[in-house]
C-alpha cells in the first residue's frame, strides 16, 4: 500500500518541487461552501477601506523601520494589499536578527522566510 504523501505526489497533488518554495505545478486551492461565500461577499463591500487601513499601517512601519531595515515600496500608480510586509536587512544582519528572535518570546514561530526562494516567474513549471 502507498503512503498518503506518496500517493498525493504520484497523482500530482502537491505542486512542490525540491522544497516548499519550489512550485512546479500551477493549480488552485479553492473550496468554498455557501456560508464562506456569503461572508466573503459582505467583506468585499469593505475591502477598499481595509486596503486603505493596511496602507496606513505599512507607511507607519516604513517610517519607524527606515533606519534599521530596507522596507518595501509600491511603484507609483500601483496598490499593494500588504498580504505580507517583507523587510530586508543590509550588511548580513539577518542571521543576528534570526538568532535574537529564536531566543526570545517568538521562538516557537517561523518569523523569517527562506532567503533563497526564487520568484515564482523564474521557477520551472511542469506542463509549460
Amino acid at each position: 500500500m502507498t503512503s498518503w504523501p506518496m500517493s498525493c505526489a504520484a497523482c500530482g497533488c502537491t505542486g512542490h518541487g525540491s522544497d516548499k518554495y519550489d512550485n512546479i505545478r500551477i493549480g488552485l486551492a479553492s473550496r468554498l461552501d455557501t456560508i464562506q461565500a456569503a461572508i466573503l461577499i459582505e467583506k468585499l463591500k469593505i475591502f477598499p477601506d481595509e486596503i486603505d487601513a493596511r496602507d496606513r499601517v505599512a507607511r507607519r512601519y516604513a517610517q519607524g523601520l527606515a533606519d534599521v531595515a530596507i522596507t518595501p515600496t509600491v511603484p507609483a500608480g500601483s496598490t499593494s494589499i500588504w498580504a505580507q510586509y517583507t523587510l530586508r536587512l543590509p550588511g548580513g544582519r539577518r542571521d543576528a536578527l534570526a538568532a535574537s528572535l529564536k531566543s526570545g518570546r517568538h521562538s516557537d514561530r517561523d518569523l523569517l522566510s527562506d532567503p533563497v526562494a526564487p520568484p515564482a516567474g523564474l521557477q520551472a513549471i511542469s506542463g509549460r
